[in-house]
């Protein structure tokens, strides 16, 4: 008696008849429109000043200024902590994560612990 054999597993979906495999789910519709993003992705709001202070901050150490990257950094973090402070949950957009109480003191004191931990060290250039 012949045993039987196993299907090619090159096979493709066109030689087995079978419709080919559809990213979005076997039987749905493409969707026409994406789906909505949620809030936070859609409104970052004042969050991009806090990410280009960032971003200057580190820049600045990239190219070995390190007390402009440690002003840079350490004030974006508290610029940050100020606008979450002031501003409305809506208005803050993505410097929103928990509660504003804890939001803020994070944020002053990741800034503090940079400014302190800069102006402490000799960040001078060794040549």
């Amino acid at each position: 008696m012949p045993e039987p054999t196993a299907p090619d597993e090159s096979a493709s979906s066109l030689d087995t008849g079978e419709p080919p495999a559809q990213p979005w789910g076997a039987g749905k519709v493409r969707p026409t429109q994406p789906e909505p993003r949620p809030p936070a992705v859609v409104h970052l709001g004042v969050w991009w000043l806090v990410g280009i202070g960032i971003a200057v901050g580190i820049a600045w150490a990239a190219t070995d200024h390190m007390l402009r990257a440690t002003l840079s950094l350490g004030g974006a973090c508290l610029l940050g902590a100020f606008l979450r402070l002031v501003l409305p949950a809506r208005r803050a957009g993505g410097l929103v994560t928990r509660s504003r109480a804890f939001d803020v003191i994070v944020l002053i004191a990741f800034g503090a612990a940079i400014l302190a931990t800069g102006f402490t060290l000799d960040l001078r250039a060794r040549v």
